[in-house]
């Protein structure tokens, strides 16, 4: 993903991407479908603790370094 992309518009993209739906990618982080749709559209971030996980799953860096996502 592009640096430049904000964190929820690189989750949307690289879910997309894999072809998954939110349910798909909040089984994967076993969080609840209204925690990705939140991701998605900005109004939350994903916690330091799950920042590993769903880079992971996802195949993508949020950030070069924490201080982004905290």
């Amino acid at each position: 993903m592009s640096e430049s992309l904000p964190y929820f518009e690189s989750i949307r993209l690289a879910r997309r991407k894999k072809g998954w739906s939110q349910r798909e990618l909040a089984k994967q982080l076993r969080v609840g479908e209204t925690t990705i749709r939140a991701w998605e559209k900005g109004r939350h971030r994903p916690s330091l603790a799950l920042q590993p996980s769903l880079e992971s799953v996802l195949g993508i860096s949020l950030c070069q370094d924490t201080s982004c996502l905290s």
